[in-house]
């Protein structure tokens, strides 16, 4: 069996620069996600992926499609098809967790038998059941597989002609009819936890800080704040929003008409929003959320570039405000890990 590059590609091994270093990472798992199609497996996925790496782990999705359209052609869908398929991404899976990788497996594996087989092999395993019933899946559709099924497009479905077995005792189950993405995969970063795979470091190394501002329109801040520049948003009230603001508390008041007036003041021979607030990343991080504003448009008050050359605290930095004017400042140290004081 050979693994060409698209593989590679889909696969994607790059690590992330954070807190913990490849020789600190010295034990993989295998997150092996199974349940019946469009349950939320993908998204799970890649919302788990988004948090290992930025805690710096090395992580690698292997998506149950890919595999098969790439390493698995020429086999059917016959229940001994299926199997080889699922131990084939179960070979894959054991190389990466016995080298130190994360490894996320998104694949319905209908059969328990198998799945038990690949988890006696890779040892390092959490199966986690992604529950949906079957009506809730097929409403969402997201590839329109069910719908070719209705048509008599496709035969040998799972959960419709064939059968799905649903795990007996998995280590994490997901209720994606009933929570969020964001609950089902804090339930599972919870258990690697407990396991001893995980350690938060953003939570383990600080308390989080609290900030509280004014803000013009909640929508207006959601969107800034949740689609633009990509945090979390928690729990919302009649009149606020918060948000995981890199690991810190930030809650939004609704005050209509309210503009945040920010003057300027010289640092390091630069002008610069006072008051404002911010985030220390990764240089991958700070990077990604860069190429995020400049394709949604968002106007800087000082563009992105390199500051305090030469010094210890040099630092890639970039100013903006959010829609009601608060500044924002984003930076990443190139002399110093994240979270350490420069």
């Amino acid at each position: 069996m050979s693994i060409d590059t698209q593989v590679l590609q889909e696969i994607s091994l790059t690590p992330s620069l954070g807190v913990i270093s490849h020789e600190e990472q010295k034990c993989g798992v295998t997150i092996w996600l199974t349940g019946l199609s469009g349950g939320g497996k993908t998204t799970i996925s890649r919302f788990l992926e988004k948090e290992l790496r930025t805690q710096g782990y090395r992580v690698a999705v292997l998506d149950g499609d890919v595999v098969r359209q790439n390493l698995t052609q020429g086999l059917g869908f016959s229940r001994e098809d299926r199997d080889e398929n699922v131990r084939r991404i179960g070979f894959m899976a054991d190389l990466l967790t016995q080298n130190g990788v994360f490894v996320i497996v998104s694949a319905i594996s209908p059969y328990r038998s198998v799945r038990q087989e690949v988890r006696q092999r890779i040892g390092d395993f959490i199966e986690v059941y992604v529950n949906a019933p079957l009506e809730v899946c097929e409403q969402r559709d997201v590839k329109g597989l069910y719908k070719r099924v209705r048509d008599g497009e496709i035969k040998h479905f799972t959960g419709i002609d064939d059968p799905y077995e649903s795990p007996l005792s998995p280590d994490v189950e997901c209720r994606t009819d009933q929570e969020s993405v964001d609950e089902s995969a804090t339930k599972i970063l919870v258990k690697l936890t407990e396991l001893g795979y995980f350690q938060n470091q953003k939570a383990s190394s600080n308390i989080p800080f609290h900030l509280s501002i004014s803000v013009d329109s909640l929508e207006l801040t959601r969107n800034f704040y949740k689609d633009i520049i990509g945090v979390s948003e928690r729990r919302t009230g009649r009149s606020s929003i918060h948000f995981d603001f890199y690991g810190c508390q930030l809650t939004c008041h609704h005050v209509p008409g309210y503009s945040a007036k920010n003057i300027q003041r010289e640092v390091g021979a630069e002008d610069v929003p006072v008051p404002h607030f911010g985030a220390a990343l990764t240089f991958q991080e700070f990077s990604s959320l860069k190429e995020r504003l400049i394709d949604y448009g968002i106007k800087f008050i000082k563009k992105p570039h390199i500051r305090f050359i030469g010094k210890g605290h040099e630092q890639y930095v970039m100013f903006l405000e959010d829609p009601s004017g608060h500044g924002i400042e984003i930076k990443s140290f190139t002399r110093v890990p994240v979270g350490t004081w420069a």
